[in-house]
Formats: structure tokens, sequence, C-alpha cells
């Protein structure tokens, strides 16, 4: 009786210890576009420059003694979301995308590869990643971002280059994935829609 008791208690310690998996938000374009534009758009996938973490990664919530929570992009794929939320955004102001391979982004790179298009947009992810901190009473976000959009004109030869660097925070008292992701969601739609004027 002894040993089976104690062979039940290592397995709940066994897997009560044993780490959890990442948690998923889903990345996506939630706003309406207050721009009205019109012509044809190549858009490539954003390159995720980001040093030592997974393609995927997006954040850390931090739950005092108790470990932390790994947050990733639905699909593991943080540039492809990103690039997916540009599409959507341009496509509610009324422009055509078509997605592009990779191009070089210089004006010279613009109009070798955009022929066909009006505008070429790219981008390079330099840091995205959203801390949590579960305090007493309610749980603190810091959302740190780093993207740099690129904007070209292939009739003109002409490229634009859009910085964007922000970190945004906000506290919560009751945390939860949909929270989360929905901070994610508002602060990308933000500054994709500063960065992405395009002029029909």
């Amino acid at each position: 009786m002894k040993k089976t008791l104690t062979a039940i208690l290592m397995l709940l310690l066994v897997f009560g210890c044993a780490p959890k998996g990442p948690k998923y938000v889903d990345l996506f374009y939630t706003g309406t576009s207050d721009v009205s534009g019109s012509g044809k758009v190549g858009i490539a996938t954003f390159k995720d420059e980001r040093e030592n973490v997974k393609p995927g990664y997006v954040g850390t919530r931090y739950i005092g003694s108790r470990g932390k929570e790994i947050y990733m992009a639905l699909g593991d794929d943080l540039g492809l979301s990103v690039t997916t939320i540009c599409r959507s955004y341009l496509q509610a102001s009324g422009f055509d995308c078509v997605s592009v391979p990779p191009w070089e982004y210089t004006p010279e790179g613009a109009k070798a590869a955009g022929q066909r298009f009006d505008y070429l947009v790219g981008g390079e992810i330099k840091k995205l990643e959203c801390f949590a901190v579960k305090k007493i009473g309610f749980t603190s976000m810091t959302l740190d971002i780093d993207i740099v959009f690129y904007i070209g004109n292939p009739d003109k030869g002409v490229l634009k280059t859009a910085p964007v660097k922000l970190k945004l925070e906000r506290n919560e008292i009751i945390f939860s994935e949909e929270k989360l992701q929905k901070f994610l969601n508002d602060s990308l739609l933000e500054i994709i829609q500063s960065a992405l004027k395009l002029q029909s």
C-alpha cells in the first residue's frame, strides 16, 4: 500500500512539475480603415530579425514563484502575421495587394522589382516582445516594438523608410490571453496605420 501511494505521489510530482507548452495568440487585423486608396501593391513577407527567439515568440508572462508562461503567435511565424495585418489594412483601404518575393530595400531595388506595381511594401522586425508581470491585484504588461517599414515607388525609383519604435504599458486587473492578444493587435494596427500611408 505504501509503495502504491509513493508511486502515485512521484507521478503527481513529475507531471505537476513538467513544463507546460506555449500559449498561442492570434494576430490579425482588427480595425476599419479611414483611408481610401487605389492601386496595386506588392507586399513581401516581413523579415524577423530578432535574435535568440523562436520565429513565433511574442512574449512572456511571469507569475511569481510559479514560473512563467510563454506566448507565441498562432502559426509560429511573427513575420507572416505582421505581413497579413498589413495586407488586410491596405485591402480595407482599397488597394489590391499581391504577395511578392523579398526585394532589395533600396530605390534601385524597388525599381527593379516592382514594374507592375504602384507600390512595394516590406519590412524588418527588429524587436517585438511583451513582458507581463503578475503583481498584487493586477498584471502589468509592457510591449516593446521596433519595426522598420519600407515603401517603394517603382515608377519613380523612390524608397521611403518608416522606422517605428515604441514602448507601451497597460495594467489589467484580470489577465487573460484574450487581453494580451487585443493589446498586441491594437498596438500593431496603430503603428501600421501610421507607417503605411499610401497615396492613390
